[in-house]
């Protein structure tokens, strides 16, 4: 009787296994990184890490789908500087530029830097959750910040969501001035 070689396929493809089924595993055991991130109230929402620093969505609130990389569209954006400009909030309808597929809503919350700004955390939606008439107000009117407990409000008429700056923000932003 030959014993089998320990670099055959099967012996591949058992370890691929292994490893498949430990990573839920991991992550289920791993927690929270950063407690004060929100990422515990999105995990009573079902876990969903798009969710993370979102305090309030509304009621059976999912997040559109992300399109396919390279999905050609244009989004009509507005933003208000929150933070003495180091932050802003940004509100929008995004149309696609081909086809006549429906366009959609978008909000976020991003760092601002002299090349440019990185997204702190942004909700895709469809545009039944957007007031008609809000769909293309000036950011102005949509965005409200609460500077004592660092809470961005977007009122969209028919939907509200609140985001909670991280605890560690200011360390965000000086790192992210400082190019890390």
């Amino acid at each position: 009787m030959q014993s089998a070689k320990r670099d055959s396929p099967v012996a591949g493809i058992v370890l691929m296994v292994a490893v498949l089924a430990a990573v839920p595993i991991y992550l289920l055991l791993r927690g929270d990184p950063d407690p004060s991130s929100g990422a515990r109230s999105a995990s009573r929402r079902g876990g969903d890490a798009a969710l993370r620093g979102w305090i309030e969505v509304p009621e059976g609130f999912r997040p559109r789908p992300d399109d396919p990389i390279g999905t050609p569209r244009r989004w009509e954006s507005s933003a208000v500087p929150l933070l003495d400009g180091r932050l802003r909030a940004t509100v929008g309808p995004v149309h696609y530029t081909q086809a006549a597929r429906r366009g959609f809503f978008s909000i976020d919350v991003e760092i601002v830097g002299e090349r440019g700004s990185r997204v702190l955390s942004d909700l895709d939606m469809e545009l039944d959750r957007v007031a008609d008439d809000s769909a293309h107000r000036d950011a102005a009117r949509v965005v409200s910040f609460d500077e004592d407990s660092r809470i961005v409000t977007f009122d969209l008429g028919r939907s509200v969501f609140r985001y909670q700056l991280p605890s560690d923000i200011e360390a965000r932003i000086a790192a992210y001035s400082k190019g890390r």
